[in-house]
């Protein structure tokens, strides 16, 4: 009974030395050469004879080391994306507010977002939600199936299939016009954050409108996997018009890495960036965007596969937070 015990306790202890034939060294996998594995093998030999001493297992893991050894890296997991402060040379904007941005220190500043808050995270709405394209008359509707209330609805869907938590406020705030829809809207956006106080993103979404010189509307077009689809537009609100708005600057460095994202994954889908003077309700969160998704000339189904995009392009830069 000792007998078989001790050869038990040989083979058990042969095994492992064996076994140190794949080493985890700092966090690297290192695989024996070849010829270094002959030696143990000698040793799992003896210790099929009962009673074997030891030390010829051990004097054989130290041969081991003679030998060079091939070395298995992991591969890295992708830690997100990231931003230089070379890539602003990139970057495609139109500072109309004449404010002058550091687009560098803008695009490389943090992103400060709790991906762990519990609620949803970004709100869609819409300030001129009777916004159309050229499958309706006037291109503007009052049916959400045909305004850009269905863009904003292919958003958020979207979104929340891409694990993004987001809400769609349908309220048309332009009911009775586009004069006071701001004020409206506003109003819309903070009872909706006093009532999610996890929402930290909002995006209000619109469409453009571009006239040729005979006064018809132009269709905004750029290339996705070889198919036409609306163009987007990033409109940025600052503090020039001089009402509050002392987030402008976050809301900008938000915008550019998305901008940033966007050009690269696409072929002429995203339009320079646009800062104006006006704030657009943008002073309500640091995460405050007004997208346009292509123009009164676009079909609902072009504006519509840019929305998928755009989510998409959000769900990268979010991954990185």
């Amino acid at each position: 009974m000792a007998a078989n015990r001790g050869h038990r306790s040989m083979r058990g202890m042969c095994c492992a030395v064996l076994a140190a034939a794949l080493l985890l060294r700092g966090g690297m996998w290192y695989m024996a050469h070849p010829r270094a594995v002959e030696p143990l093998e000698a040793a799992l030999s003896a210790a099929n004879a009962v009673g074997t001493a030891p030390s010829a297992a051990t004097e054989a893991a130290d041969a081991a080391q003679d030998y060079p050894c091939m070395v298995y890296t992991p591969p890295q997991r992708r830690s997100g994306v990231q931003f230089r402060a070379e890539d602003a040379a990139e970057l495609a904007v139109r500072d109309r507010a004449e404010v002058g941005p550091d687009t560098a220190a803008l695009l490389t500043a943090p992103l400060e977002l709790d991906r762990n808050a519990d609620g949803p995270l970004v709100l869609v709405m819409h300030t001129h939600a009777t916004e159309a394209y050229c499958d309706s008359p006037d291109y503007h509707s009052s049916d959400p199936a045909h305004s850009v209330i269905q863009v904003g609805q292919t958003l958020c869907d979207r979104l929340n299939a891409n694990g993004i938590r987001a809400i769609h406020d349908t309220t048309v705030y332009d009911a009775e016009g586009y004069i006071d829809a701001y004020e409206h809207s506003a109003e819309g956006i903070s009872a909706l954050l006093a009532q999610y106080p996890s929402i930290q993103i909002v995006i209000d979404v619109h469409r453009d409108a571009v006239e040729d010189a005979d006064g018809n509307q132009l269709a905004l077009t750029g290339q996705l996997n070889g198919e036409d689809v609306a163009e987007l537009l990033l409109v940025m609100g600052t503090d020039v018009s001089g009402l509050y708005h002392p987030n402008w600057q976050e809301n900008v460095s938000f915008a550019l890495k998305l901008q940033l994202l966007g050009q690269r994954e696409s072929d002429g889908v995203f339009r320079p960036l646009l800062l104006r003077a006006s704030r657009y309700n943008q002073h309500l969160t640091p995460h405050s965007i007004l997208l346009e998704v292509g123009a009164a000339g676009n079909t609902l189904e072009q504006a519509e596969a840019s929305a998928v995009f755009f989510a998409d392009c959000l769900k990268e830069l979010l991954d990185s937070v």
